[in-house]
């Protein structure tokens, strides 16, 4: 089961990181450069944590918080703009982080690391 749910993480960074550097793209030739960078900071961490978690890196459960924070972010970001580009990278950022918060304890912690 853990396979299973690394690979489903890792495919749905790997597709949100390829359709976030195409809107990035997109956004910059429409002047929208706040998307843009949104679009860029999503796809950095979408390529990290697919990286991660397919090697079993360090800190890979952080790492996956963070991503599905990012694409969350991104997600909210696009959905603002009316064209194909944004709203496919809304979609596809919404499935990343939804699959990155199934793959993730999202159990509320201390500074410390400890649940609460």
């Amino acid at each position: 089961m853990i396979q299973a749910t690394t690979d489903s993480v890792e495919q749905a960074a790997v597709t949100c990181a390829e359709q976030c550097e195409h809107c990035s793209d997109m956004c910059i030739e429409e002047s929208r450069m706040h998307c843009a960078r949104t679009c860029r900071d999503c796809a950095q961490i979408c390529w990290t944590t697919a990286a991660f978690r397919a090697r079993h890196g360090t800190a890979v459960e952080s790492l996956t918080r963070l991503c599905a924070e990012i694409c969350r972010i991104c997600a909210e970001e696009c959905a603002q703009h009316d064209n194909p580009h944004c709203r496919e990278s809304a979609e596809l950022c919404r499935a990343c982080a939804s699959a990155c918060e199934s793959a993730s304890d999202l159990t509320p912690r201390t500074p410390g690391g400890e649940a609460l």
